[in-house]
């Protein structure tokens, strides 16, 4: 569906705004809320359950981070695009769980 590339969109612009620093036009905030339409809108893409608890974490929220990190490993079943969950979110996951342990 067309709304799909859209939300693609969306999820990019979210990570440009949560890298980005302040001065440049950064605003965690604003995307913490688009990556949370993304999750929304399809709840089956790994990919923004891990962009939003990065941001997430660049918040030092990390119990909510958390919580979203191990619904991505254990959507093995249904995500959208299971290559990429496999080969990219799951390791993602994992590595920002160890990055938060103890917080």
């Amino acid at each position: 569906p067309a709304h799909e590339f859209h939300i693609l969109a969306v999820s990019s612009r979210a990570g440009l705004l949560m890298k980005a620093p302040s001065f440049a036009g950064g605003d965690l905030a604003e995307s913490e809320r688009l990556l949370r339409q993304c999750v929304e809108v399809n709840p089956r893409v790994t990919l923004f359950y891990v962009n939003l608890a990065e941001n997430l974490i660049r918040q030092k929220r990390y119990d909510e981070a958390r919580e979203l990190l191990r619904k991505v490993k254990d959507s093995k079943s249904e995500p959208f695009y299971l290559w990429a969950t496999v080969l990219y979110d799951i390791p993602r996951a994992d590595r920002y769980l160890r990055e938060i342990e103890g917080k």
